[in-house]
């Protein structure tokens, strides 16, 4: 991985913990992840940031508030396995 992707996942990893916090609710959350992914060149992180993305629009819509907020956090903890091992 490059020095730029780095920097970006680095990002892309404060706005999940923001969100995690409270600080930041779903819709921040997308624009500010959105906003990265198109930064990255690893095509393999881009996609599984691309899968991510809908799981916010679900968490949203799918479900009640508690249990959509509880969603996303488990789809964030999957994604932060599998980016930031």
């Amino acid at each position: 991985m490059n020095k730029h992707t780095s920097e970006i996942l680095e990002h892309i990893k404060n706005s999940l913990e923001l969100y995690e916090n409270g600080e930041l609710n779903e819709e921040q959350l997308e624009l500010n992840l959105t906003g990265n992914i198109n930064a990255i060149e690893e095509q393999n992180i881009k996609n599984q940031l691309n899968y991510f993305i809908p799981k916010i629009e679900e968490s949203l819509f799918l479900y009640d508030s508690k249990q959509g907020k509880l969603f996303l956090l488990q789809e964030i903890k999957k994604l932060k396995d599998t980016l930031f091992k």
